[in-house]
C-alpha cells in the first residue's frame, strides 16, 4: 500500500514540475514609494497654434523656376509702387498750366491726368479763388470778381508723391470807365513863353474813372473845318505834362498849353485856322474827350506869324 502511494506521489510531482518552471515569480513590493516625494513645480510654456515649429531646414540652391518667380514678383511689386506713387501728373495736358480769366466771377475746370492712384491739391493761399476736386480727373477753380483795376495772380499745386504740377490763375482788373468833360477853353494870342510868341490855351476840364493813372491834354492844329493838319506823317500838336487823378471820382484840373507861333508860319496864307483840345488816358489807351474846333486867324507880320481871333 505504501509503495503504491509513493508511486502516485512521484507521478504527480513529475507532472507539476514543468508547470512550476513556467510560472513567474511575483514581483516584490517597492517600499520606496511609501517615502514622501519632493514637490516639483511645473511651469507651463505659452503655446501659439500659428507659430511654426522651429525646424532646421537644409539650405537649397535656387532653381530656374524659383528665380523666374522672384523676378516676376519684383516686377509686379515695382509696377504696383509706380501705380500708387505715380510717374507723371499733367494739368490740361501739360506739366504746368495757366488759367486766364476776366474780372467777373467765373468757374474754370482743369483736366488732371496721372498714372498715380490718387492726387491732391496744396498751397492754395489766395483769398479770391477756391479750388476743389470734382473727380479723379478734374478740378474746379471758383473765382470771385475783381473790383480793383489792378490785375491779380495766384498759384497752387496738384501733387502726387514728390511730384507736383503748378497751376497759375491770372485775373484781369476791372476796366476803367473813363469820362472827361471840358468846362472852359479860352485862347490868348501872342503870349510870350520860353522866349517865343505863342497861342495859349487856358483849359479847365474834369476827368473820372482813371484813378492813379496818367492823363494828358493835347492841342491839335486843324483847318477851319476841323481837319487835322499833318506835317509829313504826323499831326501838328502840343501836349501837356502827365496829370494823375487821385481817385475814380471826378477830379478837375486847370492847365495851360502853349502853341508856338513859328509852328503856324507855314499856314499864315490860309488866314483861318482852328485848334482842338483832347484828353488822353493811359488807362484806356485812347482819347476820352475832344473839343470842337476853336477858330482863330493867323497872318504874317514882318516875316513872323501872329494870331488873333
Amino acid at each position: 500500500m505504501k509503495d503504491r502511494l509513493f508511486f502516485l506521489t512521484c507521478i504527480v510531482l513529475l507532472f507539476l514540475m514543468p508547470l512550476a518552471a513556467m510560472a513567474q515569480a511575483k514581483p516584490k513590493r517597492d517600499v520606496t514609494k511609501d517615502r514622501s516625494q519632493p514637490s516639483v513645480r511645473v511651469v507651463p510654456h505659452p503655446f501659439s497654434p500659428s507659430a511654426p515649429e522651429n525646424k532646421t531646414k537644409q539650405p537649397q540652391g535656387p532653381t530656374a523656376g524659383s528665380r523666374k518667380w522672384v523676378a516676376q514678383t519684383r516686377k509686379y511689386i515695382n509696377k504696383k509702387k509706380h501705380i500708387q506713387r505715380g510717374t507723371y501728373i499733367y494739368a490740361n495736358g501739360s506739366y504746368m498750366a495757366t488759367i486766364a480769366v476776366g474780372n467777373e466771377c467765373e468757374t474754370k475746370y482743369v483736366d488732371i491726368s496721372t498714372d498715380a492712384g490718387r492726387w491732391w491739391i496744396s498751397d492754395v493761399e489766395s483769398f479770391w479763388y477756391t479750388v476743389r476736386k470734382v473727380n479723379n480727373t478734374m478740378l474746379a477753380i471758383d473765382i470771385t470778381g475783381n473790383p480793383s483795376h489792378e490785375a491779380r495772380h495766384g498759384t497752387f499745386n496738384v501733387n502726387i508723391g514728390e511730384l507736383c504740377c503748378p497751376i497759375s490763375v491770372e485775373q484781369q482788373g476791372a476796366p476803367y470807365q473813363a469820362s472827361a468833360n471840358f468846362y472852359s477853353v479860352q485862347l490868348s494870342h501872342n503870349v510870350m513863353y520860353a522866349g517865343n510868341p505863342c497861342l495859349c490855351g487856358d483849359v479847365r476840364f474834369g476827368i473820372s474813372g482813371v484813378a492813379g493813372t496818367p492823363v494828358r491834354v493835347y492841342a491839335f492844329l486843324t483847318n477851319q473845318y476841323g481837319t487835322y493838319v499833318v506835317q509829313g506823317t504826323k499831326n501838328v500838336f502840343v501836349v501837356s505834362e502827365n496829370i494823375t487823378p487821385p481817385t475814380d471820382d471826378e477830379a478837375i484840373f486847370n492847365i495851360y498849353l502853349f502853341f508856338p507861333n513859328y509852328l503856324l508860319k507855314p499856314y499864315a496864307d490860309n488866314k483861318k485856322m482852328a485848334v482842338r483840345f483832347a484828353v488822353f488816358s493811359d488807362a484806356t489807351g485812347q482819347f476820352v474827350s475832344i473839343t470842337n474846333p476853336i477858330p482863330f486867324s493867323v497872318k504874317k507880320e514882318r516875316k513872323k506869324a501872329v494870331t488873333k481871333e
